[in-house]
């Protein structure tokens, strides 16, 4: 199901029919355009919440996430991408991604070695290289001090969680989206110092979901509430029992220990999370 507001709408087919078996919907960077892995590891995009009958990807995909035009999925021990000027097929030296996330026009993955490595285009710094030059090719290892757990990017700015719960973050910070502490072009922004277990973001904000089950963001006055447009980093209220997290471009969304899902920003139209009606998640095995 999915949902731009508290009540959530069902995927179809084209040519109808409810899509069933899913395990991960993805948008497409903060367009109207989606992509479901099934459990069959099928990978189907559509747009709306209407998903193509044909698989862009048959079978073996482990994960998906999506970018403005381009989309990647996790199969087997490499990354395969379709749509934008992104490589085809992306490996990493023999390790494993365990995980990949997409922004504007690029991705980025974690490997089974808890490296992180980026590609596409790497204007502001989202590659954590270094320098903010661009780039259409190959992975690159970002210039990380540690080992990296997990990745979310932003739309112009990325974080990641390292070993001990450590959030550093590099790329842009005008909307404070890296908790006001400053641009970067590598990863020398420390915005969780520890006990952070993932991070999301969206077009302005930055959102933490912490081994507590807390949830903080961080933004300033142009995410409609999703980063609580506070100016710096903080606490969402009444959200204490979190186990997953996820952002859109003006929204967050927390699924909790009972799950229930909660939203603030553009869905609930403020910073105060609201629960998400008729919409019941679990772990998929």
């Amino acid at each position: 199901m999915c949902f731009a507001s508290t009540t959530p709408t069902t995927l179809t087919y084209e040519g109808g029919g409810e899509v069933t078996g899913v395990v991960q919907v993805t948008g497409k960077g903060f367009t109207e355009e989606a992509c479901v892995l099934l459990d069959t590891g099928a990978v189907h995009c559509g747009r709306h919440t209407t998903i193509s009958r044909t698989p862009t990807v048959s079978a073996g995909a482990t994960m998906v996430s999506g970018g403005l035009n381009h989309a990647c999925a996790i199969v087997g021990n490499a990354v395969k991408c379709w749509g934008g000027d992104l490589p085809a097929d992306v490996t990493f030296g023999g390790e494993a991604p365990v995980q990949v996330a997409c922004y504007y026009h690029g991705c980025c993955a974690v490997t089974d070695a808890a490296k992180l490595y980026c590609w596409g285009e790497n204007n502001g710094g989202m590659h954590g290289i270094g320098t903010s030059s661009g780039t259409g090719g190959p992975a690159s290892p970002t210039t990380v001090p540690g080992r990296a757990l997990y990745v979310g990017p932003g739309q112009d700015h990325m974080c990641a969680v390292f070993e001990g719960g450590k959030v550093q973050c590099w790329g842009q910070d005008w909307n404070k989206q890296l908790g006001g502490l400053g641009a970067s072009s590598d990863p020398g922004v420390t915005l969780v110092a520890s006990g952070a277990v993932a991070v999301v973001g969206g077009q302005f904000h930055t959102c933490v979901l912490l081994a507590t089950g807390q949830v903080q963001c961080s933004s300033g006055g142009q995410s409609e509430g999703a980063g609580l447009d506070m100016g710096r980093l903080a606490p969402v209220a009444g959200i204490s029992t979190a186990v997953a997290l996820s952002a859109g471009k003006h929204y967050s969304c927390a699924r909790l220990a009972d799950g229930s899902v909660q939203c603030w920003g553009a869905i609930s139209h403020s910073a105060t999370p609201a629960t998400i009606s008729g919409l019941r998640t679990r772990d998929c095995d």
